[in-house]
C-alpha cells in the first residue's frame, strides 16, 4: 500500500509496467476489504442479504430466496450465489459475506483503468483509478454485503463494451456487452437493462448515429436473446415456485413503487442525486465541476460517452421518489474517467489553475472531522466515541499538503497528497473509527447478555442482525393476541421490538423492559423485554 501511494508521484512510470494492473487490483481489494471480517453485519440490508444466503445454503435452496423462514423479494439471486460460494470456502462469517463485494470493487477499478488507458492515455487511466481508490464513499459501497457492487461492475462492463463495440463490433465486445447487462439484471433487476439502454440511446443520438445501419452491427436481436437465455430461467423458476408472488413483489413493490413513491422514509429530493456524486468521490472528486465543464467544451466521442453515462444515471434518479446514497454510485466510473482525463492535463500543466478547487477541499476536509465530532457528541449513544473523529484528520492534512505543493506549481505532488489522504483515510476509518462505532450497535450491546437457551420472539418488527447472529429463525407476532399466545407457551421468552410499540407492549401483563438500545446513525430504538408469568 505504501509503495502504491508513493507511486502517485511517478504515475506515468509505474502505471506503464505490465504488472501494474495486478498491483492496482490488489490495492483495490485491500482497500475495499479493509477489516471486512472485523465488523458486524449490522446494517439492515447487509444482515438480510447475508442471512438469506445462509438460509439458502443450509436448505440447499437455489431458486427461492428466504430470510427468517419467509420469502425475500427485495433482490434477484446473483449476490446470494456468490455469498453461498464464499460461505462454502470461508465459512459463514462477516468476511465471507463481504468477500466478493471487495473483489468486484477491485475489478471495477481495474476495468476503469484498462478502459481509460485504451481511450484516454496512461496518465489519465492512472488518475481515473486513483479517483476511485481514494474515494471513501466508494470504499463504503464495495465493503457492504449487498448487490450494488455486482451491479456496478456488470453495468460498467456492459456499457464499456458497448462503446468498444460501437467503434469496433468484434464478438468479444458484443459478448461483454450482453453478458454484463444480463448479469446486472440478475444482480438488481430491470435497472440493469433500463440504464444501459438509455445510455446507448442518448450516446447514439449525440453522435448522430441512431440509425439501423449502425444498430445492426451491435446484433441487438441476438443480444436480446442472449440476455433472455441468461436471465429468464431463474425468473421463470422463481415464478413457478412462488406462484408468481416473488416476481409481482419484486417488480411492482421494489422497483415501480420504490421509484414512484417514498419507501422506508428514504424520500428522494432532486438535488441529492447531484450532490452525492460530488461529495462521494472526494477528495479528487473536487475537480468534477472543472472536468465536466472542460469535457463538455471539447466533446470527443470518449468524453461524450462519459458525460452521457454520468448524466443518464444521475438524471434517472433525480425523479425517483425514493433515494439512497448507493443509487448513483454506478455513475462513479464515468465521473472517474472525466476526472482522470482532467487530472492528466493538470499534472502535465495543460489545465487551468486548480487553486480554487484545492481551497474548496481544504474547507470541506476540515469540516469532516469537526462536523463528525459535533454530530457524535450530540448523539447520546455515540458521544463516548466523539474523540475518535480524529481518525478523519488525514483528509485536512492531505488538503494542506496539496495547497502547499499547488502554490509551488508542483501539481502532481498536490494531486498525490489528495489521493494518498483518501486512501489513508479509508484504512484509518475501517481499522480505527468504524470499530468503535460498530461496538455500540444494539446487537453488539445486548446480545452477549442474553441467555441463548431462552426463546426469542419479535413483535411487529426487529433488527434483522439478531437473526443472523442467533443463527436460527425468530418467530414473529403482529398482534397482542398472537404475542400473548406465544408467551403462554414460552413464559421465559425474550420479546424484541422497538420503542415505537412500547405503548402496545405495556398492555401485556408480566412484560418488563430488559434492554433499550438505539440504532447507530438511525432513528429506531431496539426494545428487549422479558416475561414473567404471574398465573
Amino acid at each position: 500500500m505504501g509503495l502504491f501511494i508513493f507511486a502517485l508521484m511517478k504515475e506515468e512510470l509505474l502505471a506503464g509496467k505490465r504488472w501494474f494492473p495486478w498491483v492496482l487490483f490488489l490495492v483495490g481489494y485491500l482497500l475495499y476489504s479493509a477489516n471486512s471480517g472485523g465488523l458486524m453485519l449490522y446494517a439492515l440490508d447487509e444482515a438480510k442479504n447475508s442471512g438469506c444466503a445462509r438460509e439458502m445454503l443450509l436448505s440447499e435452496e437455489y431458486v427461492v430466496p428466504m430470510f427468517n423462514g419467509m420469502l425475500r423479494t427485495d433482490k434477484p439471486p446473483l449476490h446470494y450465489y456468490h455469498m453461498m460460494l464464499s460461505y462454502r470456502i470461508f465459512g459463514v462469517n462477516e468476511f465471507a459475506a463481504r468477500f466478493f463485494s471487495g473483489v468486484y470493487g477491485a475489478l471495477t477499478v481495474l476495468l476503469v483503468f484498462l478502459f481509460a488507458r485504451r481511450h484516454l492515455g496512461l496518465r489519465a487511466a492512472f488518475w481515473a483509478a486513483v479517483t476511485l481508490l481514494a474515494s471513501v464513499h466508494t470504499a463504503f459501497q464495495f465493503h457492504f454485503a449487498v448487490p450494488d457492487p455486482y451491479l456496478i461492475f456488470f453495468l460498467t462492463l456492459g456499457c464499456f463494451c458497448f462503446f468498444e463495440a460501437y467503434q469496433n463490433p468484434r464478438p468479444r465486445y458484443l459478448i461483454g456487452l450482453y453478458v454484463g447487462v444480463a448479469l446486472g439484471t440478475l444482480a438488481k433487476g430491470p435497472v440493469a437493462i433500463g440504464l444501459p439502454g438509455l445510455i446507448f440511446l442518448v450516446f447514439l443520438i449525440s453522435q448522430r448515429q441512431l440509425k439501423w445501419s449502425r444498430l445492426r452491427l451491435l446484433r441487438p436481436f441476438l443480444g436480446a436473446l442472449a440476455v433472455a437465455l441468461i436471465v429468464l430461467p431463474w425468473y421463470l423458476l422463481v415464478w413457478q415456485a412462488t406462484d408468481g408472488e416473488w416476481v409481482r413483489e419484486f417488480f411492482f413493490t421494489h422497483n415501480l413503487n420504490r421509484y414512484t413513491d417514498t419507501m422506508e422514509m428514504h424520500r428522494g429530493y432532486g438535488v441529492l442525486p447531484i450532490l452525492f456524486p460530488l461529495v462521494g468521490l472526494m477528495p479528487l472528486g473536487v475537480f468534477i465541476p472543472q472536468a465536466v465543464r472542460r469535457a463538455w467544451r471539447e466533446r470527443s466521442p470518449i468524453t461524450t460517452f462519459a458525460l452521457v453515462g454520468m448524466a443518464v444515471i444521475i438524471g434517472f434518479f433525480i425523479f425517483s421518489q425514493t433515494f439512497l446514497p448507493n443509487y448513483t454510485v454506478p455513475a462513479y466510473p464515468y465521473l472517474a474517467l472525466l476526472v482522470g482525463w482532467f487530472l492528466a492535463k493538470v499534472s502535465s500543466g495543460e489545465a487551468p489553475r486548480i487553486g480554487p478547487a484545492l481551497w474548496a477541499f481544504m474547507i470541506i476536509s476540515v469540516l469532516v472531522p469537526v462536523g463528525g465530532y459535533i454530530a457524535l457528541k450530540n448523539d447520546p449513544t455515540l458521544s463516548p466515541i466523539a474523540p475518535h473523529a480524529a481518525w478523519l484528520a488525514a483528509l485536512p492534512l492531505g488538503a494542506l499538503l496539496a495547497l502547499i505543493w499547488g502554490r509551488k506549481g508542483q501539481r502532481s505532488k498536490a494531486l498525490m497528497a489528495l489521493g494518498a489522504s483518501g486512501m489513508v483515510s479509508i484504512v484509518l476509518i475501517y481499522f480505527g473509527f468504524y470499530p468503535q462505532m460498530d461496538a455500540l450497535n444494539p446487537v453488539a450491546r445486548t446480545l452477549p447478555d442474553m441467555d441463548p437457551a431462552r426463546p426469542l420472539v419479535y413483535y411487529k418488527i426487529m433488527n434483522p442482525a439478531y437473526i443472523f447472529y442467533l443463527d436460527e429463525p425468530v418467530p414473529g407476532t403482529h398482534t397482542l393476541a398472537e404475542l400473548q399466545a406465544f408467551l403462554d407457551e414460552h413464559p421465559d421468552a425474550y420479546v424484541i421490538s422497538r420503542t415505537r410499540w412500547r405503548g402496545d407492549l405495556k398492555k401485556v401483563e408480566g412484560l418488563s423492559e430488559y434492554r433499550v438500545a438505539k440504532d447507530i446513525m438511525e432513528l429506531p430504538t431496539t426494545l428487549i423485554l422479558t416475561y414473567e408469568n404471574h398465573e
